[in-house]
């Protein structure tokens, strides 16, 4: 019975895990390719490749139907404080 119950709770953790990407000029193919549109995505910014392709890739994604978290770095906060903010919709 143990086993069962460990089973399911895997299961469990597994379906409402959050994947996480980089942004990449492949990422988005891949996530549409194998990811189900019922997952949220977290995109790492990444040094090199800047916030704006972070914000970039979420926002297609989003588009797609996923929900998208960009994870930014700690340090980068106070960039990101100074990025202008529009109403939804």
């Amino acid at each position: 019975m143990r086993n069962k119950s460990v089973a399911r709770t895997m299961v469990r953790l597994l379906e409402q895990a959050r994947y996480e990407v980089l942004p990449t000029g492949t990422t988005e193919d891949k996530v549409l390719e194998h990811l189900p549109r019922d997952r949220t995505v977290t995109i790492t910014a990444s040094p090199s490749k800047g916030l704006e392709a972070t914000l970039d890739l979420a926002e297609r994604l989003t588009g797609h139907g996923y929900t998208t978290v960009p994870h930014l770095a700690a340090g980068w906060s106070a960039a990101a404080a100074s990025w202008p903010r529009s109403a939804p919709g």
